[in-house]
């Protein structure tokens, strides 16, 4: 399951946000339906900081994270927070990564953003099944280069929760 605003037209799993929700499968670097794209493409002049979009995946069962690995095969460095989330609301969120300037402009496209869990053993303390991605579609600036703000966009490929899982909800 789940959330999003997303650029997929109606009717459609192209740039849907269950793209994400299957093994990475975007060959390459470049705007591709296989992935998730936010549904506004660079609303804010580069520079000012703002949430412009977020994707909230829910995962079958709870575990124990140990890490976070969002693929990103477009423009990538748009990522300004990562959360893990618990679907029955029972902890607040866990942040993982926050920074205005995002996870990494410039970064090899396709790439990968990993977050692993460096406190309490390199494991959540709490069970986590849901991972929540904010993104500042501002932070990629001119991502294809033709000088026109209006068609630069974010795509994920994938995102993987590894993890120790006790026992399935």
């Amino acid at each position: 399951m789940s959330f999003s605003t997303n650029g997929s037209p109606s009717n459609s799993d192209d740039y849907a946000e269950t793209q994400v929700l299957d093994e990475p499968n975007v060959v390459g670097c470049g705007d591709d339906p296989n992935a998730w794209s936010p549904a506004v493409a660079n609303p804010d002049a580069p520079g000012l900081f703002t949430i412009d979009d977020f994707i909230v995946l829910e995962f079958p069962y709870y575990g124990y994270v140990r890490e976070v690995r969002i693929y990103e095969s477009y423009n990538p460095g748009a990522i300004v927070a990562v959360n893990l989330e618990r679907s029955d609301e029972a902890l607040p969120p866990l942040t993982l990564f926050e920074d205005q300037l995002g996870d990494g402009v410039g970064s090899p496209c396709p790439s990968s953003f990993n977050i692993a869990i460096e406190r309490t053993g390199g494991v959540t303390p709490d069970q986590y099944n849901r991972v929540a991605i904010y993104l500042d579609n501002s932070r990629i600036g001119d991502g294809n280069g033709n000088t026109d703000f209006s068609d630069d966009w974010p795509e994920l490929d994938a995102v993987e929760l590894i993890a120790d899982v006790l026992v399935s909800p």
